[in-house]
């Protein structure tokens, strides 16, 4: 399985104008060429399907906070983190959800307990005398198969009594199926800006835990606790397997050893560029061609060009082969590219023509109104049942995942869709 968060770059503050960086999640085998769709139009109607609705996972989501991460399982099962839990759900109904572990023992330490926070973004807790009381902002990601899970926190009390210059953090890593430690530790970070909070990023397997924000990354190795390394300032991150990291800057790219920060390849670079699905490439667009970086081999390969010019161009993969660039002011596709070598798809086609991701016979098209800075919603075609089925999914970046059948939809609505076309509706919009 590829996952769009284990594929997260992340952007610090040097980041903007046109760089557009990351991908799409995929748990796939490399499919054929993207195939092309005519724009729905209200004669389609009566092909494009209404979703009907599932059963949702037995436990309360809205209650618990919403998850803060959902990702499947090695079994294909659906894993909800949340402020109070981690919790395994079989969307085939054989089994009722289990709640795997609870978040106060997992992350703060037997006799710990959670009581009432007069904010809902942070968990409070106290202590097994009940003397001490605490605020923490509690986070959690998923390992790229669903094998592992992170929650990290740090204290919100601490950091008031130390004026924001150092936080403390407590992490703890669990096998999913079990609930079993694979590793847990406490950290006191001196950290550059205050204003942001850290996210946890789990390595590809596991072996490593990220804490990032804005313009700082702290990587443990889990088993350890060990702080191995530290990156401040300008540039973004990414793990790109358990041993190298991904380092990148407004013009260059840097292929890093995870626990020595010993830069094994560098590449000057554009900023119009994007990872592929299985971090094994890097897609570069300048001055009218498309060129893939083999991050493994430093190979560079010149694969499509275009005359055309467009004031806001981005390149966006759809799946571990093909990628399109994309006009963001005018959401048309200027060129479809594979990465193989295969020729590219006609030029100057209208965004949602094409499909935004595909995997294991599920086709999903975005709809992008022009001028607007995000998607409106998706269509997805199942690989059964032969109608489309629209949701009302916004989001500015909308990761897809797919296993054994099913398709996750995450915006600020997630949907699971079945191959039949059948969905749940499983977190509401805030």
């Amino acid at each position: 399985m590829l996952r769009s968060a284990a594929l997260l770059v992340v952007c610090l503050a040097s980041c903007g104008g046109g760089s557009r960086e990351g991908g799409r999640s995929a748990h796939v085998a490399t499919p054929a060429a993207p195939a092309s769709r005519v724009l729905p139009t209200d004669a389609d109607a009566g092909t494009t399907a209404a979703p009907q609705r599932l059963d949702r996972p037995d436990i309360d989501l809205e209650k618990e906070n919403a998850p803060l991460a959902i990702a499947f399982s090695p079994a294909g099962h659906l894993l909800f983190a949340t402020r109070r839990a981690l919790w395994d759900w079989d969307p085939s109904g054989v089994e009722k959800t289990k709640q795997i572990t609870a978040t106060p023992e997992a992350l703060f330490g037997a006799g710990v307990r959670l009581v009432a926070s007069a904010d809902p973004d942070y968990v409070a807790t106290q202590g097994p005398k009940g003397k001490t009381t605490e605020e923490w902002r509690v986070r959690a990601a998923f390992s790229e198969d669903g094998a592992v899970a992170a929650f990290s926190a740090d204290s919100e009390t601490f950091a008031r009594k130390n004026d924001d210059a150092r936080r403390k953090f407590v992490a703890s890593v669990l096998r999913t199926d079990t609930g079993a430690s694979a590793g847990a530790f406490t950290r006191i970070v001196s950290v550059r800006s205050p204003l942001y909070t850290f996210a946890p990023n789990l390595s590809p397997a596991g072996r490593f835990l990220m804490l990032v924000q804005a313009e700082q990354a702290e990587v443990f190795e889990v088993a350890s606790g060990r702080n191995v390394l530290r990156q401040l300032g300008e540039g973004g991150i990414a793990f790109l397997n358990d041993a190298t990291l991904l380092r990148s800057g407004r013009s260059s790219l840097d292929v890093v050893d995870a626990e020595t920060g010993r830069v094994l390849r560098t590449r000057r670079a554009s900023s119009t560029r994007a990872l592929s699905p299985d971090r094994k490439t890097f897609a570069l667009f300048e001055k009218g061609t498309l060129r893939f970086w083999n991050l493994a081999t430093g190979t560079l390969t010149t694969r499509c060009k275009t005359s055309m010019k467009c004031s806001d161009c981005a390149v966006e993969w759809t799946d571990a082969s093909h990628v399109r660039l994309f006009d963001g002011s005018e959401k048309e596709t200027q060129i479809a590219c594979a990465a193989d070598g295969q020729d590219p798809s006609p030029s100057a086609t209208p965004y949602a023509a094409l499909p935004t991701f595909e995997g294991e016979g599920f086709s999903v098209f975005e709809h992008r109104n022009p001028g607007a800075t995000r998607p409106s919603g998706v269509v997805v075609m199942p690989p059964k049942g032969g109608k489309e089925v629209a949701l009302d999914v916004p989001g500015a970046e909308m990761p897809y995942s797919v296993s054994r059948g099913r398709l996750l939809v995450r915006g600020e609505t997630t949907w699971l869709v079945e191959s039949s076309g059948e969905v749940r509706l499983l977190v509401k919009a805030p």
